[in-house]
C-alpha cells in the first residue's frame, strides 16, 4: 500500500501544487482587491454627517408630512364649510326672490283694498250725499209748506187783526155814542 501510495503522492502533488498556487492567486488577488477597496473606503468621505442630514431629513420629512395630512384635512373642512356657505348662499337669494314676490303680491293686494275701500268709501259718500239731498229736498218741501202756512197764518193773522182793529174802532165809536 505504501508503494501505491508513493505513486499516487507522486501524481498528487503537481495537482496539490497547482491548488496551492491557485490558492495563493486567489488569495494575493483578494488582498488586492480588499486593500484597494480599503484605500478606497478610507479616502470616502465620512458617512455620519451625511446619515445624520438623512436622519434629520426623513423626521422633517414626516414632520412635514402630518401637517400636510392635517392641512389637507383642513382644506377638505373649508371646502364643506364652502360647499355649505354656496348652498346658503343659493337659499338666500332663492328666499330674497320669494320675498320680493311676496312683496309685490302683498302691494298688489293692498292697491286693491285700497282701491276696494275707496270704491266703498265712494259708494257711501255718495248715497250719504244723495240722502243729503233728498233730505235737504224735503226740508225744502217743508220749509216751503211751514213759510206757505206762515204766509197764511200772517194773512190770518193780519185780517183778524184788522178785524180786531175795525171792532175796537167800532166799539170806540158806539161807545162815543152811547156816551154822548
Amino acid at each position: 500500500r505504501e508503494e501505491a501510495s508513493d505513486a499516487e503522492r507522486a501524481k498528487l502533488l503537481p495537482l496539490y501544487k497547482a491548488e496551492l498556487q491557485s490558492l495563493a492567486k486567489r488569495a494575493k488577488y483578494a488582498e488586492t482587491s480588499f486593500l484597494s477597496l480599503y484605500r478606497k473606503l478610507a479616502e470616502a468621505p465620512d458617512p455620519a454627517p451625511l446619515l445624520a442630514a438623512a436622519s434629520y431629513s426623513s423626521s422633517t420629512v414626516a414632520e412635514n408630512e402630518a401637517e400636510i395630512r392635517r392641512l389637507k384635512q383642513e382644506l377638505e373642512g373649508d371646502h364643506a364649510e364652502l360647499e355649505s356657505m354656496r348652498d346658503l348662499h343659493v337659499r338666500a337669494a332663492r328666499l330674497e326672490a320669494r320675498n320680493a314676490e311676496l312683496e309685490c303680491a302683498m302691494e298688489a293686494k293692498i292697491a286693491e283694498i285700497v282701491r276696494l275701500r275707496a270704491e266703498d268709501n265712494e259708494k257711501e259718500m255718495e248715497e250719504a250725499l244723495s240722502a243729503a239731498a233728498a233730505s235737504k229736498q224735503q226740508h225744502d218741501a217743508q220749509l216751503a209748506q211751514v213759510q206757505e202756512a206762515l204766509s197764511a197764518l200772517r194773512q190770518v193773522h193780519e185780517r183778524t187783526e184788522s178785524a180786531l182793529y175795525d171792532l175796537t174802532a167800532n166799539r170806540e165809536e158806539e161807545a162815543a155814542v152811547h156816551a154822548k
